[in-house]
């Protein structure tokens, strides 16, 4: 018996602006299946679930192209925080349902 995966349909891909105050960058969203967010800046971010984000604590996301996924395997639909030690820096996020 094997695993059935779904493709997900989503939102055009979308920038946040995250700063040295944490803030939400994603709601909760109880249908939520995927989601993606990449730091495409020059400096690290860092994520909390359902928490205001900490820098130097939580899940990092490298500066350059740093990234997490939430799927079928990690499924998470509580609200995301994001902050970063240095000015205002955008992420890229993309949500499925």
């Amino acid at each position: 018996m094997g695993l059935t995966f779904e493709r997900h349909s989503g939102a055009t891909p979308q920038n946040a602006l995250v700063t040295n105050v944490s803030s939400e960058i994603m709601p909760v969203t109880q249908n939520r299946n995927y989601l993606s967010i990449q730091n495409d800046s020059d400096v690290t971010i860092y994520l909390a679930l359902n928490a205001p984000a900490v820098v130097g604590s939580g899940i990092r996301l490298n500066a350059g192209g740093g990234s997490y996924e939430i799927n079928f395997t990690n499924l998470f639909t509580g609200a995301v925080h994001a902050v970063t030690a240095a000015g205002a820096q955008n992420v890229c996020i993309q949500e499925g349902y």
